[in-house]
């Protein structure tokens, strides 16, 4: 998640995650962490990349922010079972 504070009032805005409720027995849940806060394309906006892992994989993500609190995933790769 991303929060701002524009004019005062907070704005969040959901980048990339999993919420659970409660426990799932099923499946290993992904872990999400920010790898880098950085100008990627130059534009003046910093750009998010999210490292997320799982049991057997892993996957980096670039998410660029756009006009009013609007976030673009525009780059991904990763590797695993």
């Amino acid at each position: 998640m991303v929060e701002r504070i524009i004019e005062g009032k907070t704005k969040t805005k959901l980048v990339d995650g999993e919420f659970y409720p409660e426990a799932k027995a099923e499946s290993a849940p992904n872990r999400f962490e920010i790898a880098a806060l950085l100008d990627l394309n130059g534009d003046g906006k910093i750009d998010v990349v999210v490292r997320s892992a799982y049991y057997e994989g892993d996957e980096i993500t670039v998410y660029e922010y756009q006009s009013p609190g609007s976030v673009k995933k525009v780059l991904s790769v990763g590797c695993g079972l």
